[in-house]
């Protein structure tokens, strides 16, 4: 991501002037170019843009903090696919939600995704539950308190996260 944004800002402009509007998450409307028209893409590449550097910072702590907890439990395999997964599920949540043509870039769905996954597995990843939920709660409290912040996708990764995370435990079980 870090990579992505130092080209986004710094590379692109001069070769590609159209590069972060064409990877862009815009919800709704037929007319311009997105998810609708058949850039399916959008749903993962506007993950990986972020709007400035604080932006950035904030994101990559929180997943530093995230990440570790949920990949130090799960396969490599099961790591990659619950990032993804919980990726598309706050860029679908996102896109249905906003207002039509409402343009979105930021891991933070991916991150309040992995909090999903702690939730439901908390025990298994020795979080303490109590403590942790307190977290996210401010964390969510702040999406809704600052405008600009696209909460649908917050609240659609953590709902995607502990319905995958319910899932996969109800496999683990067979």
């Amino acid at each position: 991501m870090v990579a992505i944004f130092i080209f986004q800002n710094y590379v692109a402009p001069s070769i590609m002037p159209s590069f972060v509007s064409d990877f862009y998450l815009i919800s709704g409307g037929q007319g311009i170019n997105g998810v609708f028209t058949g850039e399916i893409y959008r749903v993962i590449t506007s993950v990986f843009m972020h709007g400035g550097v604080i932006h950035l910072a904030f994101n990559m702590l929180a997943y530093y903090f995230m990440g570790n907890i949920v990949e130090g439990y799960f396969s490599r395999y099961y790591y990659f696919l619950i990032l993804f997964v919980v990726s598309v599920g706050a860029s679908l949540v996102s896109i249905f939600s906003n207002p039509t043509n409402t343009p979105a870039i930021g891991a933070s769905g991916m991150i309040y995704g992995l909090f999903g996954v702690i939730v439901i597995f908390a025990t298994e990843l020795g979080v303490e539950l109590k403590n942790f939920v307190g977290i996210i709660i401010v964390n969510l409290g702040l999406s809704f308190a600052i405008p600009g912040i696209d909460w649908h996708a917050h609240v659609g990764g953590v709902v995607t996260g502990i319905i995958l995370s319910l899932v996969l435990k109800n496999l683990a079980r067979r």
